[in-house]
């Protein structure tokens, strides 16, 4: 119990911790707790003939409006000599308008910089307040873009952050997916990672140029609850399109 009620970040990947926290949320999916989907929803039915062929359409809409889940956000930048002092100032603009437009209050977040090692910018947690965006802005601000790039030991981390089963944790990992470093190969970092998280975290991954690994980047989200994009329009302007 006490490694469940932990606050800080973890120093590595424990995968019995792992094992407690994927349980803790599976233990909240109580199907006696679900409603009948008649209570919950307005259904409309359309349809329409034309010839043989019978078109239809079903539109849900929600009996009252849903409540605010708090979730946990962590951006991931990715900071090695591949992405350039370009790209790196466009992202780093971009997570500065991320943290401010798409939290609500109760949110927290984290940020992670990577190149063959992984460092975070808190140890635990941050409320979404102004006082914690401008510390977030002074730690952007001092990243450059050198060295390697390991891309599974990265991604992976997000398992070390502290877990709260009853909130979403989203990561977005903004990268050109070249692992340079540690585990190189895209079919091993798609299988241990995946087999890992096992849905425990909803991964969304952003390409920052036409030549990132497209394989990683569509595969791993798809196959961890998220979604991937790639950019390919100028260096300068690799942030705008998170």
């Amino acid at each position: 119990m006490a490694e469940a009620a932990r606050t800080e970040v973890l120093p590595q990947v424990d995968a019995a911790v792992v094992q407690e926290e994927r349980q803790a949320v599976r233990n909240l999916l109580n199907v006696r707790q679900t409603r009948e989907l008649a209570s919950a929803v307005n259904a409309t039915f359309t349809s329409a003939t034309a010839g043989e062929w019978t078109y239809f359409g079903v539109k849900l809409e929600p009996r009252a409006s849903l409540a605010l889940i708090p979730k946990d956000l962590v951006i991931l930048l990715d900071a090695s000599g591949s992405i350039g002092g370009d790209r790196l100032g466009s992202c780093r603009k971009a997570a500065r308008r991320i943290l401010r437009s798409a939290t609500n209050t109760g949110d927290r977040f984290n940020l992670v910089a990577f190149r063959d090692k992984y460092s975070y910018a808190f140890s635990r947690w941050q409320a979404c307040t102004a006082a914690s965006f401008a510390q977030a802005d002074k730690w952007l601000s001092n990243l450059a873009a050198h060295g390697r790039t390991d891309v599974f030991a990265t991604i992976a981390s997000v398992l070390t952050l502290p877990r709260d089963p009853r909130r979403p944790l989203i990561a977005l990992v903004v990268t050109d997916g070249e692992a340079t470093a540690g585990v190189r190969e895209t079919a091993q970092i798609l299988s241990r990672f995946t087999a890992l998280n096992d849905g425990l975290v909803s991964v969304y991954m952003y390409g920052v140029k036409s030549g990132a690994n497209r394989e990683l980047i569509d595969i791993l989200t798809q196959g961890n609850r998220g979604e991937g994009f790639v950019y390919d329009g100028f260096r300068w302007k690799a942030g705008e399109g998170i």
